[in-house]
Formats: structure tokens, sequence, C-alpha cells
């Protein structure tokens, strides 16, 4: 099977120092490889008592595919804001940037993916 590809840009910022003040006394929790698994990650949190107020979250990338909420678990991480969470991108979030029609994401096992454009 061939997927059309297109280029995805690259991020506004490519490196990004966490200073003093923006961290603010608050905790550092760094998290990876979520993919879609959103319930587990909220669950995670809560019994961590992470609030932005406490905590700066890092995710390490791969907030998609594998899991069933891929495409809410997007929206919950975008949803926190900057000040709360960071991320940087995996190689399975790249696969969903990189596919182009959306009527290849089923055959390239990212069926939970199509809505992650927006």
């Amino acid at each position: 099977m061939s997927c059309k590809k297109s280029v995805v840009p690259a991020p506004p910022v490519s490196h990004c120092v966490i200073s003093d003040e923006e961290l603010a006394g608050r905790r550092l929790f760094i998290v990876g490889d979520i993919h879609g698994c959103l319930d587990e990650f909220q669950t995670l949190l809560s019994e961590a008592s992470v609030t932005a107020d406490n905590t700066l979250v890092i995710c390490c990338g791969d907030l998609v595919n594998k899991g069933p909420k891929s495409c809410e678990t997007v929206a919950f991480i975008r949803s926190l804001g900057s000040h709360a969470i960071r991320s940087v991108r995996g190689n399975h979030d790249d696969e969903v940037g990189l596919l182009s029609d959306v009527s290849h994401y089923s055959r390239a096992g990212l069926r939970y993916c199509g809505a992650l454009s927006s």
C-alpha cells in the first residue's frame, strides 16, 4: 500500500527552554506514549494530584493511535493550554500529520485520527 504524504511544516518553536520563572515553583511531570488512552492519562494526572497551579506536564510524543480516544486526547491536551502542558510530536503523531488523504487513515491503521487536522 502506498499513502499520499504531504510536507508538514516545522513548528513555530523548534526548541523551548522552560525558565525558572515560567515553572514558578511547580513540579515537572513528564509522560510519554499516551497513544489515545485518555481515560488512563486522566487517571494518572488525578492520582498524581496534577493541576495547572502545581505542575507543568510535558508529553513526550505519541499522543495518538493504538488507544480508543486519539482525537479526544488531543482535544483534552489542547484544552489545558500551554501554561499547564507542553508536548512534542512523536512518530505516531507525525504519521497522522503526514497523511493528506483521510481515506488512507483506516488502511494505515490510523482509524481514530481522521479528525485531528482541526
